[in-house]
Parts: C-alpha cells; structure tokens; sequence
C-alpha cells in the first residue's frame, strides 16, 4: 500500500530496507534514553542532597553572623559574611546551570520524540534522508545535554566541596558563640557575686556605724547622769554645811 501512488519504487525500496535499521534503532535509543533518564535521576537525587546541604550550611552561617552581628568579633563575623555570600553565589550558579541542563534535557527529548515518530512512521516517508537528518539533531541535542550535565555536575562537585566546608565552619563558629556565651553568663555571674559582696560590706558598715551611734548615745547619757549625780551630791554638801 505504502508503494502506490506518485512516491515510487524507488521510495518504496529505501524505506523497506530502512526498515530493520530502524527497529534496532528504537531499541537502542531505548537503551540509551533509560540510561540517560537513570543518569539524570541520579543527578536530581545529588542536586537535592546538594541543596539540603547547602540549605542547612547557609542557615548555620546566618545564624552564627547574627550571633557575632553585636560586634564581640568582627572579623570572625565579616569572614562567617564572606562565606555566606560565596555560598549563595555559588548556589545561583549551581540554579542556573541546572536550569540549563533541563532545558537542554527537554529539547533532547522533544527531538527524540520526532525521532521516534518518523521511525514509526518510516515505511510512508516522503523523503527517507528526513529520519537521517532528523538522527543528527538527535545527536546534536545529546550532546548539548550533556554538555549542560557536565557543567552542572562540576558547580554540584565545588557545592559539595564548599557546603562541607560550610558545614564545618558553622559547627566551629557555632562552638566559638557557645563559649562566647559561657563566658558572659560566667563574667555576669562574677559582677552579680562582686555586686552582692559590697552591698554586704556596705549593710555591714551601716550596722556598724548604728551599733557605734547607739553605744555612744548610751554612753553620752550615762557620763550625763553621772555628772547630775555628783551635782546633786555637791549641792547637798554645801547646803549641809551652811546649815551648820
């Protein structure tokens, strides 16, 4: 049927012995599409573990910059700074290349698709050198793809790389605040005990000087009734001895 009408013999002849090139064709862009897509996964899984990562490692370093942000140690704060802003350029860089690896992802598998299209449809080609060319562009768009996979596997491998190394910088810089924050509960408690201590001294002073207040009071009223005393003793003495 596909051998009447104005295609030819010749046509005709092209596309039946196209025919079982292109069913071991199919197979293996099969083979090829799963590895691609397996690849892929896996690159999606790291990307994810990446960006977790990385995730956890930026927050550990805003919070650790807000921690020094009260000018206890600003060039501990401005370095935790420096990395922070590194991470997060190299995390619009890791998205941007991502980005450029699923678009180069799509177009390949939207030229594949026509592949697969023109080979399922191969036998009523007009033209057979079409299924041809339209293989190039498949290549072509496969190796744009993994060209664009190449670069971002590298930006993944530096994430990797700086959001271990964020990591720990975060758990050193997070220790260092811990014993910041030891350190001004410890030199708090040191002023409340010294603070504490002279007010004792100072209530102890005042006592003190009440207790030496009212002795002395005491003994002012003592060394006054004695002087009335002997007045008194004085006077009866004289009054005796003008009444001899």
């Amino acid at each position: 049927g596909g051998c009447v009408g104005g295609e030819g013999f010749a046509g005709c002849a092209m596309a039946a012995c196209l025919a079982p090139a292109i069913n071991m064709s199919l197979d293996e862009d099969n083979d090829v599409h799963n590895s691609l897509t397996s690849r892929s996964n896996g690159a999606l899984d790291m990307r994810r573990g990446a960006s977790e990562t990385m995730s956890r490692s930026s927050l550990h370093l805003s919070r650790t910059s807000a921690v020094w942000g009260n000018g206890t140690r600003p060039q501990h704060s401005l370095l935790q700074q420096r990395k922070l802003k590194d991470f997060e350029s190299m995390r619009h860089d890791h998205s941007a290349k991502a980005a450029a690896a699923d678009d180069a992802r799509n177009v390949y598998d939207e030229e594949e698709q026509k592949l697969r299209t023109m080979r399922k449809e191969g036998a009523t080609l007009r033209d057979p050198m079409q299924l041809v060319h339209q293989e190039h562009e498949v290549d072509r768009a496969r190796e744009r793809f993994l060209d664009a996979e190449r670069n971002r596997d590298a930006v993944e491998l530096s994430l990797h790389r700086l959001a271990e190394a964020g990591a720990k910088a975060a758990e050193g810089a997070q220790q260092d605040a811990m014993r910041a924050r030891s350190e001004a509960r410890e030199r708090h408690a040191r002023e409340v005990r010294s603070a504490k201590r002279a007010i004792s001294l100072d209530r102890a002073a005042e006592a003190a000087a009440r207790e030496k207040a009212d002795a002395d009071a005491v003994e002012a009223a003592r060394r006054a009734a004695e002087a009335r005393k002997h007045r008194s003793k004085s006077v009866q003495r004289l009054q005796a001895s003008h009444a001899q």
